[in-house]
């Protein structure tokens, strides 16, 4: 039984890899939340641009609440040189 639940617990880590948490991203009422990653993301000038095609799913976590703003996550279609650019740059993403 151990071994299983070992097994599962790698196989969730190793799918949780293309994920990347945003914390910090303006929320309002009928917003597109897919649009406002690909814009904040795409600030500066390095050549790590994406495109919507790079996500495979953008959302919110958790229930709206007044005040406070809720993390994105974003799932990238694959570990690719897009998510390792994203990451690198991270000090220069700011929305």
């Amino acid at each position: 039984m151990k071994d299983q639940e070992r097994l599962i617990e790698r196989q969730e880590i190793y799918s949780r890899r293309e994920n990347v948490i945003l914390k910090g991203v303006r929320e309002s009422e009928n917003e597109n939340v897919l649009d406002s990653v690909v814009k904040i993301m795409n600030v500066d000038e390095n050549d790590h641009k994406v495109e919507p095609s790079d996500f495979q799913r953008v959302h919110r976590l958790g229930k709206p609440m007044q005040g406070k703003t809720r993390p994105v996550i974003v799932r990238f279609v694959n570990f690719s040189k897009k998510k390792l650019a994203v990451l690198k740059s991270k000090q220069t993403i700011k929305d």
